[in-house]
């Protein structure tokens, strides 16, 4: 995707094309030539391409010259295509007769009756080959014949016979001395026009349009090469292809994002890489790390026998290290003044209402507030129904509950979202707009793709696996980027992902609580 979005912005601004750009095309016209000449026909598309490129590069008579030869070629193939049909019928005739053990069982003699027929009267076909003939066409015994041999030979000497040396030229592939020679001198004109007019800038642009189309590998090695910055996931960061590509193991750096959601084991692979600093990009008051469940409870059946062992482990195993490491280096910052940890005060992704929301509820509490400094209107939007930043989209109890279980669903609440989501992603307003959909429950996911499907929006591959249909699955933005378009999935599957629209949906919908014994 890297390469094609540099290509598109080259071609935008790449200049005329120089005459090192041409040599280089030509060039690899004669590599190919001289590697696989292929037939006439082939050659003349060749050196009409070859003409091409130098145009107007070269002298008027040099490229005469070249086109004369491509003329010539021309009309030797209308010569030999101009001959009668007879001879054409008779060489397919020749070319049928089988010389081999296993086809000539097939239908040897019937094609040997055939030849024989047609060279009855043929001054090229003597009596001993017409003998030979007869002989292949009236073989009925099951055994190898023996005169498999003879045949080869008569087909051969009949082709030669049969085929003329244009027609030969036409059938084999073959490299032609004159082609090579014109194609010669216009490659060596070119490359000295080159010395003594030279386009730098010109001829860098032409080579890396040329290595991005062609050689990703390269770029790719080239990136490897000049770069001080490498990826990987925690686990693949021991891994010995990337020491290998970086040329050590160790990192002066090492920068570990959603470090929160790491587990404190898989945590530790890419720390033990750093020499001087360990910055921990992440945000425990949001999701929690990833925890094996079936292991907590192992852990929690162990320590059954002491019940306040067992639930301080459980509560120990469910506090991410990045919060106990951003809580310790707090309590350190309040002993001796260093700054260690950074929170950040302002988010730009949101509207102001929202994200004041998301302070107050999640952040203000632990003196972590934050600001939105970007106006409201910087998120206007035009969406039929909709007025402000949020809102509730009801769908009552009376029309559908919940399904129980243990990952909940409730069918009738994914297909109004599936309906009310078509109706905006279809709309004017919003078909320039993104959209997520967000569940607590994987069941639920589940059931959104299947009234996505209902709705047309989402359909099922071979293997029954959703995909969203275009034009919902990509959008284009100005900036000529491609985004995706809809994600439905549960809240893992959004984690640092933004969409401009997300409807949340809540399922829980029963009666198990008395709303008036509450009141």
């Amino acid at each position: 995707r890297w390469c094609s979005e540099r290509l598109d912005a080259l071609v935008k601004v790449l200049p005329e094309p120089t005459g090192s750009e041409k040599l280089i095309k030509l060039v690899k016209l004669i590599q190919a030539y001289t590697i696989a000449p292929g037939t006439l026909e082939q050659t003349v598309a060749l050196l009409r391409q070859a003409e091409s490129v130098v145009q107007g590069e070269i002298p008027a008579e040099l490229l005469a010259r070249m086109r004369t030869i491509r003329d010539a070629i021309v009309d030797s193939l209308r010569a030999s295509r101009s001959e009668g049909g007879e001879t054409e019928e008779l060489v397919r005739c020749v070319r049928a007769l089988r010389v081999e053990a296993k086809s000539f069982k097939d239908d040897g003699p019937h094609n040997a009756e055939r030849l024989a027929l047609k060279m009855a009267h043929d001054s090229r076909c003597d009596a001993t080959a017409r003998k030979l003939l007869d002989t292949a066409a009236n073989w009925s015994r099951s055994g190898v014949p023996t005169f498999l041999e003879d045949l080869r030979v008569l087909r051969r000497k009949l082709l030669l016979a049969l085929l003329s040396t244009d027609r030969m030229e036409d059938t084999i592939p073959r490299t032609r001395t004159d082609v090579l020679n014109i194609l010669g001198e216009a490659r060596d004109h070119l490359d000295q026009r080159r010395k003594t007019t030279r386009d730098s800038a010109g001829d860098a642009a032409w080579r890396f349009h040329e290595a991005l189309q062609s050689d990703p590998d390269a770029v790719k090695h080239a990136v490897i090469s000049y770069t001080s910055v490498f990826a990987a996931t925690c686990q693949q960061s021991a891994r010995q292809e990337l020491a290998d590509l970086k040329g050590s193991e160790g990192y002066d750096t090492v920068v570990v994002d959603e470090a929160a959601r790491a587990n404190p084991l898989d945590l530790f692979i890419p720390l033990a890489r750093a020499k001087r600093r360990i910055v921990l990009v992440g945000d425990h008051r949001q999701l929690p790390h990833i925890l094996d469940q079936k292991l907590e409870k192992e852990l929690e059946d162990v320590l059954v026998t002491d019940s306040t062992v067992g639930q301080r482990t459980s509560e120990m195993l469910k506090i991410s290290l990045f919060e106990r490491l951003f809580n310790d280096l707090k309590r350190r910052q309040e002993k001796d003044g260093v700054r260690r940890t950074v929170t950040l005060d302002a988010q730009y992704r949101m509207h102001p209402v929202l994200g004041q929301f998301v302070s107050d509820q999640f952040y203000a509490p632990y003196g972590e507030a934050f600001g939105s400094p970007l106006p409201a209107s910087e998120f206007a939007h035009t969406l039929p129904g909709y007025d402000g930043p949020a809102a509730w989209f009801d769908v009552p109890h009376s029309q559908g509950a919940e399904k129980p279980g243990q990952s909940k669903s409730r069918p009738v609440e994914a297909l109004a979202i599936a309906n009310e989501l078509k109706r905006l992603m279809d709309s004017p307003e919003g078909q320039n707009l993104t959209f997520g959909i967000i569940s607590f429950y994987s069941e639920q996911v589940k059931a959104i793709d299947s009234a996505l499907e209902e709705v047309g929006v989402v359909s099922r591959d071979e293997s029954g696996v959703p995909e969203i249909e275009h034009p919902y699955k990509d959008l284009q933005q100005a900036n000529g980027r491609i985004v995706e378009r809809l994600r439905n999935g549960t809240v893992d599957a959004f984690q640092g992902m933004e969409f401009d629209v997300v409807f949340l949906s809540m399922v829980r919908s029963n009666t198990l609580f008395d709303r008036t014994e509450a009141e």
